[in-house]
């Protein structure tokens, strides 16, 4: 075993070594099928595509302020914050919005509207007008009517909102705490029913001006006195479009009291406008406190919005998902623009928000305050497009896949995209009526992976298609808007003689490495063919590189042509949009497929490395072992148990000393002899001794008193000295040879053998084991023992 060990421990532990090191110091080594690459290919560079242009669609807006007698100073301030809300909250610069507070006419007063503010652009400037404006909303008194008229109102607003030229969105939103109510205007007849009757006509007059004009209107009720039916009615005459989402469809709108009104109008305004708004967080502060809101990756537009109790006393600070403080302009691709910092209302605008929780500090000089915070967004998605075949032929069924990605080119999964429906619509050149086809994204009817936000669709070209022919990518969910950028292409006739496709192989990678994908071909034409590869809408901060931008496809040939998409060292992790397009000489698309490949931060080098580190931690462990063991056998094997020492005079065996049992490296022994017996071997833990040790090569080593040592090889023995000889056996390796005879007058008699006991060392005349001193002239001398030994062997 020894001589085993003494040759598997250095070639283990260079094995180990050799393995750990060469692994470690492959270039690339990962649990990942990518390559990783240090140096930048040479190749075409991506072209990329900006979303840039990509901005929320403006809306024109009018609020509508309910100014009655029946109104109370707290209900005409929640008026007042409601409008400045939605001014300052709006998520677009060019929208427009005004304000305009009603009642009624009385004799002699001012006319039944008042208004405080017309349509202003919601620019950095005018934000701010429009939240002045709203200072001038108040209560009526009886001079000036009390009461209130819808159809005024309503009119108003129409009026207003198509002064502005242009196809935006034109809505309105009514705050009431009450029904029509013209009792006391006699503009409207002699008395008090024809006034009714009159109003009532009035009103179905304005609600199919509005509906002529597009102009949608939403109603919001607040206290006990509303006429619900009545206000239903007015969500349901005015223009019915509205954003792709069916729920976004007018309706009305009400709460118990005007504390509720801020939430309600916003969350109505959201729908409006293709917007979501989250949860309003309202808090008492004295002091300090955080309200926190959430922004979701889906955004690309975005508002803060918080209302002060007592603007003079509430200080606001923003900080973002990952806790820096909000400064305004722009940075790490993100802008800021505050409004309303000195009102009631004051809203931070956010271009391109980091998705997450942001937190709103507030700070308080004068007592308790109540302030309020809420998140609106809108996410203006990007369609990317591919078709399979890219031109097809009249009759042919084609695959359409759609990916979603933000303005900053992040491309949305199945998490951020819930709730959203995707459709195709196709219209060309001979199509009568458009192909409109739902898409999906569950892992059938053509869609290659479930939940990985690829939309997919089957579509038929129809059989009279020709020339031309364009499919757009739509969606439809709270909160989103796409663009509407087709992918346009031409139909072809006959059966192509150049087919491609793309085939990538691992679809996750880091940055600085470099993935590999094939394009399989078959040209079945006469003459050889050159194919481009180029890679579309890739954003330029991924430092993207695909080689070789042209390959030669031989005549009649089918083949696999390989090529390397490389990633920057810098690039941003996330899935990457852009797709890698395939064309001919001629220019003409012969296949493309998206990218579809996910970049992750690089893993530590522990987790890098973890395999090579395995390896050499388990060879080390396997060496530690060998040392152990060979430790421990070479412990056994100087262990004395096992040994007898074999005294002999005059060649006959006069005495036997078994070692202690245990697993003592050494034992002591001293010989005696006293008047008329023979010399002795007993244990002797203190003075004049010897001391036995077992020797790796089969020997033991007897020192002397005197320090000088002896060795006895197997099978042989040393002298001592007047006769005396010293052997031994060992119960764990080869026997000596022969059994000695037994000294003359000592036959029948069985030789005295001790593992631990009393005599008279030969020496001293001392009684081994005790202080007791005997006579010198009863002790026979062992002439080899002359002095002491007790160094540390």
């Amino acid at each position: 075993m020894t001589a085993l060990l003494r040759a598997l421990v250095p070639r283990a532990c260079l094995c180990a070594l050799l393995c750990a090191v060469l692994l470690a110091a492959t270039p690339g080594f990962s649990s990942e099928h990518a390559v990783r690459t240090d140096t930048a290919l040479s190749g075409a560079v991506a072209e990329t595509a900006s979303g840039r242009g990509l901005a929320p669609r403006p809306v024109d807006f009018v609020v509508l302020v309910d100014e009655s007698g029946s109104l109370s100073t707290e209900d005409v301030r929640r008026e007042k914050e409601a409008a400045s809300l939605l001014a300052l909250g709006e998520v677009s610069d060019n929208s427009r919005a005004a304000v305009v507070g009603f009642g009624s006419s009385a004799p002699g007063g001012a006319g039944p509207v008042d208004v405080v503010c017309g349509l202003t652009e919601l620019n950095g400037t005018g934000r701010d007008t429009v939240d002045g404006c709203t200072d001038r909303l108040a209560k009526r008194t009886k001079a000036q009517g009390q009461g209130t008229d819808f159809p005024a109102a309503i009119a108003s607003a129409v009026d207003l909102l198509n002064s502005a030229h242009g196809d935006r969105p034109k809505l309105v939103f009514l705050l009431t705490d009450g029904k029509l109510d013209v009792s006391d205007d006699v503009a409207y007849g002699p008395d008090a029913g024809s006034r009714k009757r009159a109003s009532e006509r009035a009103l179905t007059e304005e609600l199919a001006s509005a509906r002529r004009n597009g102009v949608q209107l939403w109603p919001l009720g607040f206290g006990k006195s509303l006429d619900q039916a009545q206000l239903k009615r007015i969500a349901a005459g005015g223009f019915q479009g509205g954003c792709a989402d069916s729920s976004t469809t007018p309706a009305f709108a009400s709460v118990s009291s005007a504390e509720d009104v801020n939430q309600a109008l916003l969350l109505a305004f959201g729908r409006a406008r293709c917007a979501r708004v989250g949860q309003m967080v309202t808090e008492t502060v004295d002091g300090n406190a955080d309200l926190e809101v959430t922004i979701p990756p889906i955004a690309t537009d975005g508002s803060i919005s918080v209302v002060k109790q007592d603007p003079r006393s509430v200080r606001v600070t923003y900080f973002d998902p990952k806790g820096h403080e909000v400064r305004l302009g722009a940075a790490a691709g993100t802008s800021f623009q505050l409004s309303g910092q000195s009102g009631r209302v004051e809203s931070l605008r956010i271009r391109d928000p980091l998705p997450g929780t942001w937190r709103v500090h507030v700070e308080t000089t004068r007592g308790s305050q109540r302030v309020s915070a809420v998140a609106l967004w809108q996410g203006v998605l990007r369609t990317a497009l591919v078709l399979d075949p890219p031109s097809p032929r009249p009759g042919q069924r084609v695959v359409a896949r759609m990916r979603l990605m933000t303005r900053a080119g992040t491309v949305l999964g199945a998490k951020d995209l819930s709730g959203v429906r995707a459709s195709f619509r196709m219209s060309g050149d001979g199509i009568g009526n458009d192909v409109i086809v739902g898409a999906r994204d569950d892992g059938r009817g053509g869609d290659r992976t479930s939940g990985d936000g690829e939309f997919t669709a089957r579509m038929a070209v129809p059989a009279d298609a020709s020339g031309k022919l364009r499919v757009y990518g739509s969606m439809s969910s709270p909160g989103v808007v796409g663009d509407r950028r087709p992918y346009s292409t031409s139909v072809q006739q006959g059966a192509p003689s150049l087919k491609a496709s793309i085939v990538l192989g691992s679809r996750a990678a880091h940055p600085g490495q470099s993935i590999t994908g094939s394009v399989q071909v078959t040209n079945t034409g006469s003459a050889a063919r050159t194919l481009h590869l180029t890679a579309v809408d890739v954003p330029f901060a991924t430092h993207f590189v695909l080689t070789p931008q042209r390959v030669r496809v031989a005549a009649g040939a089918q083949t696999s042509l390989t090529f390397t998409m490389a990633f920057g060292e810098h690039a941003p992790t996330g899935l990457v949009p852009g797709r890698i397009r395939v064309r001919d000489d001629a220019g003409a698309v012969v296949t493309e497929s998206f990218l579809g490949v996910k970049l992750t931060t690089p893993p530590p080098w522990w987790e890098r490395y973890a395999w090579p580190i395995g390896v050499g931690v388990a060879a080390l462990a396997f060496l530690v072992f060998l040392v152990v063991v060979r430790r421990r056998d070479r412990s056994r094997q100087l262990e004395t148990a096992g040994l007898t020492l074999v005294l002999n005079q005059d060649g006959a065996e006069v005495s036997r000393l078994r070692a202690p049992p245990g697993r003592s490296r050494e034992f002591s022994f001293a010989v005696i002899s006293s008047r008329g017996s023979s010399s002795q071997l007993v244990n002797a833990d203190s003075g004049p001794r010897h001391r036995v040790r077992r020797l790796l090569d089969g020997r033991i080593e007897v020192r002397r008193p005197e320090g000088r040592p002896l060795y006895i090889p197997r099978n042989g023995s040393v002298p001592l000295g007047g006769g005396l000889a010293l052997s031994f056996t060992d119960t764990r390796g080869v026997q000596p040879g022969p059994k000695p005879r037994r000294a003359p007058g000592t036959a029948g008699r069985r030789p005295q053998e001790r593992r631990a006991g009393r005599g008279r060392d030969s020496t001293t005349g001392r009684s081994a084991g005790s202080g007791r001193r005997t006579a010198p002239s009863q002790a026979r001398v062992d002439p080899s023992a002359d002095q002491s030994y007790d160094d540390a062997f």
